[in-house]
């Protein structure tokens, strides 16, 4: 048996470099200008005088339009805070930076959308004009982040005030935390070396890729004389006395100090946090991300998504049914016990496939070619459509859209006796789709390290949750689909 630890980068937190505050104030001006000019343009287009065009334009943009500039920027620029657009630098890749702004606008259209729908604003502005600015914008955004990134980052990098950091000890965290703040380019971080009282020829490790300043001692009378300013100590936790003798002389000096806990010390760790309980400090290590605001933004998240969708969803679904009805004899709905939030069990939903509703102690999983699945059963498996009916779990609030997909309890209580860590993706509610089934991992388990593959991908989904990866895993499923080969 594997222990299955997803590999995570560490946050750097306040030492990413600061994003110039041309980016901001160039992506407000696009979202306000391009609205006024998509205006203008268009009642140009009419037969009189461009003199008289423009100031009519004017008039009417005051009117009305500058409200809804406003209102836009105010929910944009809350979104992007959320999806953390001006977190940082702007980022070097363009491709790598696209999907936190375009995440932000599309939550913003489609606020907008639902505010214009509940008030009957629609009427007072041009569904042209709209329309084309809502798609001019982010085409704009992504042109000016282009001309930034290869014209205009390496200026503003030149000019960047960069900290100077140091590694304390030689162990096998520094040399990951080496080779991360070397290869990551938005940081303000400029790496000096490492301190170590064994030379590099004498450590069993692998020699780190900077400079060697020096012993412990060395290192301290350095930090005495301001000689760097930050410090990540990489020394193992069972050396307590040595580690608490080097922050109580790094104490007597301005040094910023982090201390890289070992990766092996906590098994399976899910989203580590600090708190502080009775004047200690404690970290969380099986803990749900869902929790107090992030609850509420998850639980809000589905709402809105499962009204909309079944909203859509309605009549194909009444549709499918009758053609489940008429095709083969049985209900039309299958529901099967699965393992939902804190191992609680829920009536999963879907649309019946198969000639059997096997819900027992022993359940097999469908298969190639599979006899017990229905001629009208084989499409709907392939195209997913057998899930729909759980939109409604989603709405009672037993799933989410997006999460671990739940499995039979059979089958969890064969698997939570052999993979390790098995049950903690029990942490958040199951989902109709997930990180798992948009990277590949969908279908028949029929060994081991196939339901293992499943796992690491449900874990990582734990550990890096956000909206955004929401809104990135939904998208992946509509454009490029959650069927496949391994759908039976």
């Amino acid at each position: 048996m594997k222990t299955i630890i997803p590999d995570h980068n560490y946050d750097v937190g306040s030492y990413q470099a600061n994003m110039p505050m041309i980016i901001p104030i160039i992506d407000a001006a696009i979202i306000i200008f391009s609205l006024f000019f998509a205006g203008l343009i268009y009642w140009q287009t009419n037969e009189g005088a461009i003199l008289f065009k423009v100031r009519w334009w004017i008039n009417v943009w005051l009117a009305g339009y500058i409200i809804l500039s406003i209102t836009t920027l105010c929910f944009y620029f809350l979104f992007s805070i959320y999806f953390k657009v001006y977190h940082g630098n702007l980022c070097d890749k363009i491709f790598s930076c696209t999907s936190p702004f375009l995440s932000s606008w599309t939550l913003t259209i489609f606020t907008l959308l639902l505010i214009a729908g509940g008030t009957q604003v629609t009427v007072h502005y041009s569904r042209i004009i709209v329309g084309s600015w809502m798609i001019t914008v982010p085409i704009l955004m992504f042109i000016w982040r282009f001309i930034y990134i290869y014209f205009l980052a390496e200026r503003f990098e030149r000019t960047r005030i960069k900290t100077r950091t140091v590694i304390i000890g030689l162990d096998e965290s520094a040399v990951h935390v080496s080779a991360f703040l070397q290869d990551t380019s938005n940081l303000s971080i400029e790496i000096v070396g490492y301190y170590d009282d064994r030379p590099p020829e004498s450590s069993r490790h692998t020699p780190l890729n900077i400079a060697y300043l020096g012993t412990l001692k060395q290192c301290i009378e350095d930090a005495k004389e301001n000689k760097f300013d930050l410090a990540y100590l990489c020394m193992p936790i069972s050396i307590q006395q040595r580690i608490t003798a080097v922050l109580e002389a790094l104490s007597d000096t301005t040094v910023s100090v982090f201390y890289i806990l070992p990766q092996n010390l906590f098994f399976n760790a899910l989203k580590p946090t600090w708190h502080s309980v009775a004047g200690y400090s404690a970290i969380s290590v099986f803990e749900s991300p869902h929790l107090g605001f992030n609850s509420t933004i998850k639980r809000a998240e589905d709402i809105i998504l499962s009204l909309l969708i079944l909203t859509l969803i309605a009549i194909p679904m009444l549709g499918i049914a009758l053609l489940v009805k008429l095709s083969s004899p049985g209900p039309v709905l299958f529901k099967q016990r699965r393992y939902g939030l804190s191992g609680k069990q829920f009536q999963m939903l879907k649309f019946r496939s198969m000639r059997t509703t096997d819900d027992g102690d022993v359940i097999k999983q469908a298969t190639k070619d599979d006899p017990r699945v229905t001629t009208i059963g084989k499409y709907l498996r392939k195209y997913s459509l057998d899930e729909l009916p759980q939109f409604l779990n989603v709405l009672k609030g037993d799933m989410s859209i997006v999460g671990p997909r739940p499995h039979a309890v059979a089958h969890n209580e064969e698997y939570r006796q052999v993979i390790p860590g098995y049950m903690l993706r029990h942490k958040v509610k199951p989902g109709i789709t997930g990180l798992a089934q948009v990277s590949g991992a969908r279908g028949e388990t029929e060994t081991q390290e196939k339901m293992e593959d499943r796992v690491k991908y449900d874990l990582e989904y734990i550990q890096i949750w956000s909206l955004a990866l929401d809104l990135k895993i939904i998208l992946r499923t509509i454009f490029m689909g959650i069927t496949g080969k391994n759908a039976y």
